[in-house]
């Protein structure tokens, strides 16, 4: 027996919907999309399926009563740190490196890379940020250091644009305000980031275009944004899952956080307790999260 599911491919605007045997994997799922985003068979096993906020493993079925699933790059390379190495995913599969930047892009777009509301767990605000460096600095000071960043990852994508004629570099300087991210900034904040962009984002613009229009490619700058990223707002790579951990006795909420992998530091698990987001411990290495035996409490 067929349905239909509704597929979210991130690199494009128009939702997919696709009739599908209900005994259809998600891994044959995904070898079908891949095809259809032309990403490599090589790069493949770094994507997987997400549907409202929960990953789906490769073993998981299409059923009548599946909702929309979303295609998503899950597993980081470890990279360069240094802007001036190319990222190992674009030299690998430059598709699915435009599939990255695009997953990341619309994030970034929507408030989900950096964002003062966190979507789905409003009510846990402790979780919030997980593991950010600096969190205890003057609120005036990380705002400045904000709005600096935000000059950085912007002025690149605007060039972006410009740069594969998604729109005129005349229209995308009127357009200011749809660059910046959703919900990051209350009323007065937004209005004085709004004046800094207009006022120094052009000249910025101006910069990289010149840089690196003669390329006629916006990969190396598309690489830049993503490093940038991930300097800026690196938990934004890292997954987080709810835990209970029990210490003599007493059981406290934790959350279990994966970070990803980097040019000079593997995988690792990280606990963090409710309440003191600046205290974190390590739990385990990529070696040792393999040797790790998940207990089942109804066993």
């Amino acid at each position: 027996m067929a349905s239909d599911v509704t597929l979210e491919l991130l690199d494009r605007e128009e939702v997919m919907t696709v009739e599908c045997e209900q005994d259809l994997t998600m891994d044959q799922l995904l070898v079908t999309m891949a095809d259809i985003c032309h990403i490599s068979p090589v790069a493949r096993g770094l994507f997987a399926f997400k549907q409202a906020g929960r990953w789906l493993p490769p073993s998981h079925t299409v059923s009548a009563e599946t909702g929309a699933l979303q295609l998503r790059l899950r597993y980081k390379m470890p990279d360069w740190r240094s802007r001036d190495r190319a990222s190992n995913l674009k030299n690998v599969d430059p598709k699915a490196f435009q599939y990255f930047y695009s997953q990341v892009r619309k994030d970034f777009d929507c408030g989900l890379v950096c964002n003062k509301k966190v979507a789905g767990e409003k009510d846990q605000k402790w979780w919030v940020p997980i593991i950010q460096p600096g969190a205890r600095d003057k609120r005036e000071d990380r705002l400045i250091e904000l709005n600096v960043n935000m000059l950085e990852l912007v002025g690149r994508n605007m060039a972006i644009d410009v740069m594969d004629e998604v729109i005129d570099k005349k229209e995308v300087l009127k357009n200011v305000k749809s660059y910046i991210p959703k919900d990051l900034y209350s009323g007065l904040e937004k209005m004085m980031l709004v004046k800094m962009l207009q006022a120094n984002v052009e000249g910025y613009v101006d910069k990289l275009l010149k840089a690196y229009q003669p390329t006629m490619s916006s990969m190396q700058i598309k690489d830049e944004f993503l490093k940038l990223t991930e300097k800026f707002f690196p938990t934004y790579f890292c997954e987080s899952f709810s835990a209970q951990y029990d210490e003599g006795g007493r059981v406290l909420e934790v959350r279990l956080v994966v970070s990803p992998p980097s040019e000079d530091k593997q995988v690792t698990l990280t606990m963090v307790s409710r309440g003191e987001v600046d205290k974190t411990t390590t739990v385990a290495t990529i070696d040792q999260i393999c040797n790790i035996a998940v207990h089942d409490p109804t066993s």
